[in-house]
């Protein structure tokens, strides 16, 4: 299999601007505070329950599968508790974002010229792909987690209270690239630069990448062997022309998504305790629920074709 950093650097546009990217990974780092308050609601109730749902056992099981690899360094607990591990993980993949952050900020001119990239370069920039895709992903799996459970308590709650059969398909389908981008960006921070620590300052032109790549180790030119070769993550190096109307999308669906895992888990403790559901809740998620479905269709518009795989 093609290694992932080198259908990357073919993909990129021939420049970009630093305060782009740097823009975009500031807001994916902000918004993991939101991803460990949403998470840390979902520890409370599975203090006082279990997941049921078989599409929830389903796609954790593929989660931990990854995670708990024998190569695999991340800590986890030992019941495979998914919220307690988000908590651990998303702790992590903050940490080491800053420190992406700042990694990138000195190491990268204001316009950034695809051609001739260092190894270590091309990771930091591919990394705020990652966290876009995590940031969103993490949000998207705790939602999927919420329905499924709150259909095991009411099965009869309308249609679009729950995803879409694309919606679902997505999580089914990244759950293992979800996890193992957590299995390097979720460790701890010291063992997090010591994994990046081989990647070299070779260069690696555009035209030529390939052949490059092949002559050293793998380690020495990517922290990754293991994703899938189209693999992006994010369309922020090949959207110039349309950048500012995709992070505006991008920006309602955060802040939507957050409201909706608030009352997701308002909605399942009120089930669950008293067996009763709220029309008024019920409605404002159905509203949210609608209304972050049409963002994720103008994004996956604009998101067309980045991650062919």
């Amino acid at each position: 299999m093609s290694m992932n950093i080198i259908n990357f650097i073919k993909r990129l546009l021939p420049s970009f601007n630093k305060s782009d990217i740097l823009t975009d990974m500031e807001v994916s780092i902000e918004y993991i505070s939101n991803i460990l308050d949403s998470y840390a609601s979902y520890e409370s109730v599975l203090k006082v329950t279990k997941i049921t749902a078989k599409k929830n056992k389903d796609v954790l099981k593929e989660f931990y599968k990854d995670l708990k690899l024998p190569k695999s360094k991340v800590k986890l607990s030992n019941n495979e508790n998914i919220a307690t591990d988000m908590l651990t993980l998303f702790k992590n993949v903050k940490v080491n974002g800053d420190y992406i952050l700042e990694e990138l900020d000195g190491a990268i001119n204001d316009v950034i010229v695809s051609e001739a990239l260092t190894a270590y370069k091309a990771f930091l920039i591919r990394s705020i792909g990652h966290y876009y895709f995590m940031t969103k992903f993490a949000t998207d799996l705790l939602n999927f987690i919420y329905i499924n459970e709150t259909l095991e308590v009411n099965e009869d709650l309308d249609k679009e209270y729950k995803l879409n059969k694309k919606q679902e398909e997505n999580i089914v389908k990244n759950i293992w690239i979800f996890a193992r981008l957590l299995s390097l960006y979720g460790l701890d921070h010291e063992t997090f630069k010591d994994n990046i620590s081989s990647i070299e300052n070779i260069t690696l032109p555009k035209e030529e990448v390939e052949k490059v790549v092949n002559i050293y180790n793998s380690g020495n030119v990517d922290a990754f062997n293991n994703l899938p070769s189209g693999f992006i993550g994010s369309p922020i190096y090949s959207i110039r022309l349309v950048f500012a109307q995709w992070q505006s999308q991008r920006h309602h669906e955060l802040k939507d998504k957050k409201k909706l895992l608030e009352l997701r888990y308002l909605h399942y403790k009120l089930l669950k305790e008293s067996g009763q559901s709220d029309v008024n809740v019920e409605n404002e998620i159905i509203y949210l629920q609608k209304r972050l479905s049409d963002i994720d269709y103008k994004l996956a518009k604009l998101e067309e074709g980045v991650n062919d795989e």
